[in-house]
């Protein structure tokens, strides 16, 4: 990558990073302590580590820091997890949103966890072995055999509850909560909108850290809107939490 695009690469990254910031701080000062509310925070406060991450390996990654290899390890290791975390927390968000089976229990919760712990261990145990990725002896970043793999079942958490609501959005039983499961989907929706457009047009941008941003900031005007109309973050009879 030129010194140019990794500048912008850098930028765009910085630029996420800050607007999470703002909307994590907000949350933290304003929103209640509902179980709802709680994983909307820990989502945010995940994906904020996962852009921090992906910030600091471009830096190390293009030689503008020299760092140890162990300490370029441990930011992947924290890359990859604070996202797996990030994709399971908004899907318990979405679940108690939309009343559906994980958010009924916490037994259906921590089930629901467990794919996401495996995901973690096997990205911890490529440190050793090199499935998810691999540091070379030059401190270069390499993609293991699994690493598509960890992405896609990550993003599964997201696929899954948002292609539901999506679908959800246009009966007409939900009409009256059309915005709100709109908002649910754009977690679907808007990341991969941007990954195509990295695709086609951006080349060596972080679209999907833009995705996700402009998600978060989506659903956070939402709940926003939710609140200043009395329905804050809790559809009534849902979140017992």
């Amino acid at each position: 990558m030129s010194s140019a695009a990794s500048f912008l690469y850098i930028e765009v990254n910085l630029l996420c990073v800050l607007i999470c910031g703002v909307i994590l701080i907000r949350c933290l000062r304003s929103i209640d302590k509902r179980r709802k509310a709680r994983y909307f925070c820990s989502m945010t406060i995940c994906f904020e580590i996962n852009f921090l991450c992906d910030l600091v390996w471009r830096i190390i990654d293009n030689h503008h820091a020299s760092t140890p290899i162990s300490l370029n390890y441990l930011i992947n290791c924290l890359y990859f997890s604070a996202g797996t975390l990030g994709c399971y927390f908004w899907f318990m968000y979405a679940e108690i949103s939309q009343g559906g089976w994980a958010s009924r229990r916490q037994r259906n919760a921590w089930l629901v966890l467990l794919p996401a712990l495996g995901l973690i261990g096997i990205t911890i145990a490529s440190c050793r072995t090199g499935w998810v990725f691999s540091i070379d002896e030059n401190n270069r970043y390499l993609r293991g055999p699994l690493h598509l793999w960890q992405l896609g079942l990550s993003f599964a958490y997201v696929l899954l509850t948002s292609a539901k609501a999506l679908c959800k959005a246009f009966q007409k039983k939900h009409f009256e909560r059309r915005m709100e499961l709109l908002s649910l989907a754009a977690f679907m929706l808007l990341p991969l909108g941007f990954v195509l457009l990295q695709v086609i047009y951006l080349g060596q941008v972080p679209t999907l850290c833009m995705g996700y941003t402009v998600t978060l900031l989506v659903v956070y005007l939402n709940i926003l809107d939710q609140r200043i109309t009395g329905a804050f973050i809790c559809h009534p009879g849902v979140d017992k939490g």
